[in-house]
């Protein structure tokens, strides 16, 4: 991206959650969208999805439990959209029935997906970011090109940018592959060795001080608004992943380096999947 560009809103069409994360450690995401923590099949899919208005996004009877995962003392169930092919994975866990949790989950995703439609209207400048989930091989050209194309022919009085960012283990600092047609190829080592967030495995600090960098976004919130997210957040904050500092969160680093030098172990026996590592998987009859 050449110079410090502003923008009025900006967001994530996925892969997962490392999009989103590095826009809010920026300070350039103020409220969550329906695109932030699912995975996603493609960014050509992602960006058909906001402009279908994401049609079937959570069909009860479109989505399939396909795997159990165990991470931070409590198992996860990953559910997929058989229509759609995108991923849930922080929706449905331990602490409640899919029965007692789809109704809020429908409900939720109802309020971001008005608030993201509301802003598509309202913006005159909009950036997208996909970051690549790591292993994956970095998209087309056209691919890429398109899924902006897609999202600009739907709103036509909004200027686009989509940075998209793939994995290269030989860049540890952003590298800028190719910039044309309001679209920046950004090449960055992401995958998570050595930190502490066990629930993670993609680091997103490098990717959030480029955009610091390149990036102001306009703050489109109230103060009503602020107030709610401060609330929210430290709810979340102290029910679900304690404080920083605490012993579970001593105990999450350290489990992280010691599962870390096991992973080759792990996988070649199937213990964990190759797309996310840590992850324990629970299959008919147990763990095995």
């Amino acid at each position: 991206m050449t110079g410090k560009k502003t923008y009025d809103l900006a967001f994530g069409l996925g892969y997962s959650c490392g999009a989103s994360q590095a826009l809010r450690d920026a300070g350039l995401q103020f409220a969550s969208f329906p695109l932030d923590w699912v995975g996603s099949p493609g960014i050509v899919q992602s960006a058909e999805m906001v402009v279908n208005g994401f049609a079937h996004w959570i069909d009860r009877d479109a989505l399939e439990l396909v795997d159990v995962r165990r991470g931070s003392g409590f198992n996860t169930r990953i559910y997929r959209n058989r229509i759609t092919g995108f991923g849930f994975s922080h929706e449905f866990g331990d602490f409640q029935s899919f029965d007692e949790s789809y109704p809020k989950v429908v409900a939720m995703y109802g309020r971001r997906i008005e608030r993201l439609g509301d802003l598509l209207r309202k913006s005159k400048s909009i950036l997208l970011v996909y970051l690549e989930l790591p292993f994956r091989a970095c998209a087309s050209r056209e691919d890429i090109l398109r899924a902006r194309r897609l999202l600009a022919e739907k709103y036509p009085d909004a200027a686009f940018d989509l940075l998209y960012v793939f994995e290269d283990p030989a860049d540890i600092s952003p590298r800028v592959v190719s910039e044309e047609d309001g679209v920046t190829v950004l090449a960055l080592d992401y995958r998570m060795f050595d930190r502490g967030e066990i629930t993670h495995f993609v680091r997103t600090d490098a990717l959030a001080a480029y955009l610091r960098q390149n990036v102001t976004v306009r703050d489109y919130r109230t103060e009503a608004d602020r107030a709610r997210r401060q609330v929210a957040f430290e709810g979340d904050i102290m029910c679900r992943w304690g404080r920083k500092g605490t012993v579970r969160s001593l105990a999450n680093r350290w489990a992280f380096r010691i599962f870390r030098h096991l992973e080759k172990y792990l996988m070649a026996r199937g213990l964990v999947q190759r797309e996310g590592p840590l992850w324990f998987v629970e299959r008919e009859g147990g763990v095995r």
